[in-house]
């Protein structure tokens, strides 16, 4: 009769062993999940609030160089600082990027209200310069902001 008793309660503490690593390895897989989803959804909430659409996209064929107007069209202002961060991609089956923190990238900040900040609604100039003059066919430019919000925008030369 007591290695009955001692049987059960040896399986009983077992099992409670086994159910207390069980919870234990749950636990942390729920943690890990709900840290990624809360990421996700700050980074999608990042790319909602700095939406920018490209307005228009001018090849200079005297001075071989890409004119790219970008609007905020997102839900908050930008620090040009923000926008710096990002980079152009130019491509027709080659392609050609361009880090908008680098030196020969202009970037013109057409601030409406005089404030120094990437208003919701107003316009960066880019101009972006080529080492040579483009090849005439269809190229496209997406332009990429850190937050990873983007647009793309289609030209022929």
């Amino acid at each position: 009769m007591s290695s009955t008793v001692f049987s059960e309660a040896l399986v009983i503490v077992v099992v409670a062993i086994a159910g207390g690593i069980l919870l234990t390895s749950l636990s942390g897989i729920a943690i890990y999940l709900s840290d990624t989803a809360e990421l996700q959804m700050k980074l999608a909430k990042d790319r909602i609030e700095s939406s920018v659409q490209i307005v228009y996209v001018f090849y200079d064929e005297v001075n071989p160089e890409i004119k790219c107007w970008v609007k905020n069209v997102g839900l908050k202002p930008l620090k040009i600082s923000q926008l710096e961060g990002g980079e152009a991609v130019l491509a027709d089956g080659e392609i050609i990027v361009f880090p908008l923190s680098w030196s020969n990238v202009t970037l013109t900040l057409y601030d409406t209200d005089e404030d120094g900040i990437w208003g919701v609604g107003e316009t960066v100039e880019l101009i972006l310069p080529l080492g040579s003059s483009l090849a005439s066919g269809d190229y496209w430019i997406t332009v990429i902001l850190p937050t990873g919000a983007k647009d793309t925008a289609y030209f022929s030369v």
